[in-house]
């Protein structure tokens, strides 16, 4: 089975040209794992919503896994690539 990259994933996505330039290994970002934002019912302050990058999307079983079960293409030059993968 050929290997599929988060780069090419079209949940994969970088916040700011920031993490793309000095942070790029893992400032990657899946949208599978977004956590809502959280409010501290004592204090009142609000943790605004976070993902968590593309590496620890990887590594969980829960979401992607190595194999990258939750893959999909980013655009359509891959397309044999997802079908091939499945």
């Amino acid at each position: 089975m050929e290997q599929v990259f988060c780069k090419d994933c079209k949940h994969g996505f970088y916040e700011s040209f920031f993490d793309f330039v000095v942070n790029f290994r893992y400032g990657m970002k899946c949208k599978l794992t977004y956590h809502s934002e959280t409010v501290d019912l004592v204090t009142g302050k609000v943790d605004k919503g976070v993902y968590e990058s593309c590496r620890q999307t990887r590594v969980s079983e829960k979401w992607c896994d190595i194999e990258g079960k939750s893959w999909v293409p980013k655009n359509s030059k891959n397309v044999f690539l997802y079908l091939k993968h499945k």
